[in-house]
């Protein structure tokens, strides 16, 4: 319905998870879903609508894990700044946008990570992860309409124990961030779950603004949000485990 009602371009893209990239690394005989079938099936349904254009993640995650990169953490079910940045690229390709090159900007790193994979099972002998962040400038970032900050970091959440609320400064149902330097004459919705948090902080140096939406947190009106946006690309940007388990989609439409 979200798709049928709205005649601007929608890019869909679906983030496979650790166990389908890494599947020589799952336990033999651990009964799985085929990501890959499924995203395959779920970007075939699409094709019925012109206006959507799906972004395929797998190959380059797959090709990154092949040469020796950590794709996601090895404590937690989230994919690495390394492969956002991967994934980045591509989603810029697909929308037509020259990707841009991060050589120049620092980079920072946040250590003794163990995220919700160890909080589910704390064996011994467990190494520590380490999140890796480029530090991004912005003009600004609002939350939730109220709270303004002119970071996408919160560098206290680094000291605590969810230190993935690090990137934009956690989950909320609605953020606005204002792009830094030259005006590239666009601008953007992302829809999206967690995983986009570690890659939307890429896509700030190619928009003048981007409007960050949670479905899970927002209470608001996404229909009329979007009307008051329409010149605005949208993406829609899921972890196929969320995907399926999200019970938020309603409210596109509402």
């Amino acid at each position: 319905s979200f798709a049928k009602e709205n005649d601007r371009r929608i890019n869909v893209a679906i983030v496979p998870n650790s166990f389908e990239i890494l599947k020589e690394k799952v336990p033999r005989g651990l009964p799985l879903v085929d990501e890959k079938k499924e995203i395959d099936k779920f970007y075939k349904d699409l094709e019925a609508f012109e206006n959507v254009k799906t972004v395929d993640l797998y190959p380059k995650l797959l090709e990154t894990s092949g040469e020796g990169k950590q794709v996601y953490y090895r404590t937690d079910h989230h994919w690495t700044t390394a492969a956002a940045y991967e994934g980045y690229k591509v989603i810029c390709r697909e929308m037509g946008i020259a990707p841009s090159s991060f050589e120049t900007v620092k980079k920072g790193s946040i250590r003794d990570f163990y995220g919700t994979y160890y909080a589910k099972y704390k064996g011994i002998f467990i190494k520590a992860d380490t999140i890796e962040y480029y530090d991004i400038p912005v003009d600004s970032y609002l939350i939730n309409e109220k709270d303004s900050f002119d970071s996408l970091y919160d560098e206290d959440k680094a000291k605590i124990y969810d230190k993935y609320a690090f990137f934009l400064r956690g989950n909320y149902g609605l953020a606005v961030i204002k792009g830094k330097g030259q005006k590239r004459g666009r601008d953007l919705i992302v829809i999206k779950d967690s995983y986009g948090n570690c890659l939307i902080p890429f896509l700030t140096m190619d928009y003048d603004s981007i409007t960050v939406l949670d479905l899970r947190y927002y209470g608001g009106s996404v229909k009329k949000l979007l009307d008051e946006k329409k010149d605005q690309d949208i993406l829609l940007l899921y972890n196929f485990a969320h995907l399926n388990e999200d019970n938020n989609f309603y409210k596109l439409i509402k």
